[in-house]
């Protein structure tokens, strides 16, 4: 795979990302379809901030957003 044994042992210990570069370099070594890596670490990346974000936050942004929506000319279109 041409990377050193140390980045290989963070990767596999969740010490650093899937790059493109790594979902491209994993893919040839184990015969397997490019992205797969990438968007399972979208995901996580994804899952995590999610759960970070206050939930009562997202709630009134939702809230503002539909009163928004209510008075808006186009939102019946």
């Amino acid at each position: 795979m041409g990377k050193k044994v140390s980045e290989v042992n963070e990767l596999i210990n969740g010490k650093r990302n899937i790059t493109i570069q790594r979902d491209i370099l994993l893919a040839l070594v184990f015969d397997q379809a490019e992205g797969n890596r990438l968007a399972m670490q979208n995901e996580y990346d994804y899952s995590i901030v999610k759960m970070k974000l206050d939930k009562k936050k997202l709630d009134d942004i939702k809230k503002r957003k539909n009163q928004l929506n209510k008075h808006h000319v186009f939102s019946t279109f």
